[in-house]
């Protein structure tokens, strides 16, 4: 049923473009709406996506190539600036059990939860 309603949805998408492409568009530069012509009427078939699906995709660009700081600068209106080195040590020390801060000891498990 879902199929039938979305193709029903799309011949009445095409229909509405011709009836305002050639139908109201040159009836109104007719009487006087110049500043339409050339202009055509065009649906949007994009999809939005959610704030919540827009990260996820953030995130799984992010694991997986290097994404220019400029690109969250202009996305979000916020400065952003590399992490501070000393957060690598911070967490391998934490791996560590908090011993050998700076780097693992030779048996320590990879995974704090092991």
């Amino acid at each position: 049923h879902l199929d039938v309603f979305l193709r029903l949805c799309e011949q009445d998408a095409v229909r509405m473009a011709y009836v305002v492409n050639d139908k109201l568009i040159p009836r109104m530069i007719k009487i006087g709406f110049k500043q339409l012509e050339g202009i055509r009427f065009e649906w949007d078939d994009s999809e939005e996506l959610t704030p919540a699906e827009i990260r996820e995709v953030e995130r799984l660009l992010l694991q997986h190539y290097d994404i220019e700081a400029q690109y969250f600068i202009d996305k979000y209106n916020i400065p952003v600036k590399p992490k501070a080195q000393t957060q690598g040590k911070e967490k391998q020390s934490l791996m560590n059990g908090g011993q050998n801060a700076g780097h693992l000891a030779p048996n320590a498990p990879q995974d704090p939860f092991v």
